[in-house]
């Protein structure tokens, strides 16, 4: 039922859709923002949305997200925007109490970025105008992922102004080494091997990883405490808590990755197949790490069900392989041929 609300209105007011102009944005009073999106996605659009607040002041923003999201909005916004989240499925009233409410505040302008949803579009209809991400967003993998968000919201180029953070000392050190793509995953070798260097490097550490339970046996036997990720607003907030108290983030391409950088906790990046330039922002203080043979190169080769690029960055000091991080070249975009390991036969073996 509140499905078929959703598209209805979707659908009724879909001639409100059109280019957001410059303009559009200088003359509007109340702006909202729409995120339905992946964990990572949303940290990105929250940090974007951010500069778009800095970049227009003197106006009214609102933000509804979901109650996962909603403690990282909160902690990246601050006070720039009033920020709501809602869950249909839980909790179907508050979105129709949400919707009666967005009928009289007389939005003129809405942005939903990095979101692909009729969820986040449904609210995108309560302004005067709008432009949905799905409509807008038509690039390949090897464009810069807070570019395309920053394009889409009109923002001006942003300068380059890399400041990777120093190693330093690290006594509360938070691992998250899995993601939800298993070509960055590390497996249980990599994972040890991490954790023996990382205490060989920062002496007399405390550990702790992030995880979901299952991917709990790929730790199992391992030193280290244990933090386990769920989608809820209570364990967003836990994990907030956790990251804001450790010295340093070792993290795979992911989510938290994207949340210590906007929330200037060091942090360095365990790069595999995706090239650092599309993932970054571009005035990061994250130490990306990746082996030298990827310079330049976004691997995208689907079929790869054993990253060598990732095994072999744990083969000696991982911490020996920063990376050359290019924002004025896009990588090459590779989708057939693994770079690391050749192979004779027709499948694809990364």
């Amino acid at each position: 039922m509140i499905q078929l609300l959703i598209r209805n209105r979707i659908r009724k007011h879909r001639d409100r859709e059109s280019e957001i102009r410059e303009e559009d944005i200088a003359c509007a009073s109340t702006i909202l923002f729409s995120v339905f999106a992946r964990y990572g996605d949303s940290v990105i659009a929250f940090r974007v949305i951010k500069e778009f607040c800095e970049q227009n002041p003197g106006k009214r923003y609102l933000l509804l997200t979901t109650h996962q999201s909603l403690p990282y909005a909160r902690s990246i916004l601050g006070d720039m925007a009033e920020c709501y989240s809602v869950n249909k499925r839980r909790n179907p009233l508050r979105l129709l109490y949400l919707a009666s409410a967005l009928t009289t505040m007389d939005i003129d302008v809405a942005f939903n970025p990095w979101s692909h949803g009729e969820d986040s579009e449904f609210f995108l209809t309560f302004a005067r105008k709008f432009r949905s991400y799905r409509s807008f967003a038509k690039y390949t993998q090897e464009y810069n992922l807070y570019y395309r968000a920053r394009n889409y919201m009109r923002l001006p180029e942003k300068r380059i102004n890399l400041s990777p953070s120093v190693y330093g000392n690290a006594q509360k050190i938070l691992l998250v080494p899995f993601s939800t793509d298993m070509r960055k995953t590390l497996d249980r070798t990599d994972l040890a091997r991490l954790i023996e260097q990382t205490v060989a490097h920062f002496h007399d550490s405390e550990i702790t990883i992030g995880l979901f339970r299952d991917e709990l046996r790929s730790a199992e036997g391992l030193p280290g405490k244990r933090f386990f990720f769920g989608k809820s607003l209570c364990k967003s907030e836990e994990f907030l808590r956790l990251l804001k108290a450790s010295d340093l983030l070792i993290s795979v391409d992911s989510g938290p990755l994207h949340l210590a950088d906007a929330l200037g906790v060091r942090a360095i990046g365990i790069f595999g197949p995706t090239a650092p330039e599309t993932i970054m922002h571009k005035d990061s203080t994250i130490v990306p790490l990746r082996i030298k043979q990827l310079e330049g190169v976004f691997c995208y080769v689907k079929s790869c069900t054993n990253p060598q690029c990732v095994h072999d960055l744990f083969k000696d000091n991982f911490l020996a392989h920063p990376a050359f991080v290019n924002f004025d070249t896009l990588p090459v975009l590779e989708e057939r041929t693994c770079r690391i390991r050749s192979t004779t036969s027709s499948e694809l073996i990364c």
